[in-house]
């Protein structure tokens, strides 16, 4: 029992490790309370566990419907497990077919006349490295122009950690505070994305997924206030790819950055190309579009921020993510 790979439910080693403990503890006869419990993971996991972790994690997957308490005795809804492993699968294989998708898009995107250019360096990155690099080079640029799922800049601390992109949301808003760094966004503020980081960053607890979302939301708002050099447009579809182009202080745009929607909460790798003339015709391109997007410092644009959180709230409650 000790060997079984609870993690392909979707649990933590640390949940992994407290289920196996339960099973240690049932398949021994013994009572499966929680200082059984306790006692029981240190020989499992090799190590000792926080009583008020240990209560908390025991909590979230009663939550979840993998345990189950019953007359102070906790059992393992092995139904539930088997249930979220196939449905991890199930995600796994769409999120397999949506990269393939997305790849023969940046394909097709690449051979577009407009956006061609002679011998480019191409590097590709997973989520943490990607966004550590953009973050980077924001540093050194003067302007950043982002067609994004959603805009990065608002995030909470929790949501920025699930999305591996603290060190870019904390870089862009200091040098925003500075006034040293332009930033324009476009995006169509995806919320089946932008819901799914909430519930992955929340640990599956929808209030406080809600929580977090309004509090994204409101930190737009008030960026929007605050930050001069922050300019945030909505566009319900622009283009088939999201990326980041920066500015440098002394010369042209050298690097494009794009990176893949995976689905709900999931940004799933990036790829940076180092060519300057790609990099220009993004940035003319995204100007363009930028010019015919909607200003969120605009009435409209206010409604469409309040109509944005009725969807996430939406999806959140009704849990159709």
């Amino acid at each position: 029992m000790h060997h079984i790979n609870l993690e392909a439910a979707g649990l933590t080693k640390q949940q992994g490790d407290i289920i196996r403990s339960i099973l240690f503890l049932k398949s021994n006869g013994i009572k499966i309370a929680p200082i059984e419990i306790y006692t029981a993971y240190q020989k499992v996991a090799g190590k000792a566990i926080q009583k008020p972790n240990l209560f908390a994690q025991l909590r979230t997957m009663a939550d979840l419907g993998f345990l189950v308490k019953t007359l102070g005795e906790y059992h393992v809804n092995m139904q539930a497990v088997v249930k979220a492993a196939r449905e991890k699968k199930k995600n796994l294989e769409a999120e397999l077919e949506r990269l393939k998708e997305e790849t023969g898009k940046l394909e097709k995107f690449s051979k577009n006349p407009e956006f061609q250019s002679n011998l480019p360096v191409l590097q590709y990155l997973d989520q943490n490295s990607y966004f550590d690099a953009a973050a980077y080079q924001m540093a050194e640029s003067e302007e950043i122009y982002t067609n994004s799922v959603f805009p990065w800049i608002c995030f909470p601390y929790p949501m920025a950690e699930a999305a591996k992109s603290i060190n870019y949301c904390v870089q862009m808003q200091k040098l925003c505070e500075k006034r040293s760094l332009n930033v324009k966004y476009i995006s169509a503020f995806n919320c089946e994305y932008f819901a799914g980081l909430a519930l992955k960053a929340a640990n599956g607890n929808r209030k406080g997924a809600l929580d977090l979302c309004s509090q994204a939301l409101q930190n737009m708002r008030n960026m929007l206030k605050l930050y001069p050099t922050l300019s945030v447009r909505f566009m319900p579809r622009s283009f088939d790819m999201h990326f980041i182009v920066t500015k440098p202080k002394v010369g042209n745009p050298y690097n494009a950055y794009f990176y893949f929607y995976a689905g709900p909460g999931v940004i799933q790798s990036g790829v940076v190309i180092n060519s300057p003339e790609l990099a220009c015709n993004l940035y003319n391109a995204f100007n363009r579009e930028f010019d015919r997007a909607v200003d969120l410092r605009s009435a409209r644009g206010k409604h469409i921020l309040d109509s944005i959180g009725k969807e996430l709230r939406k999806l959140i409650i009704k849990k159709l993510v």
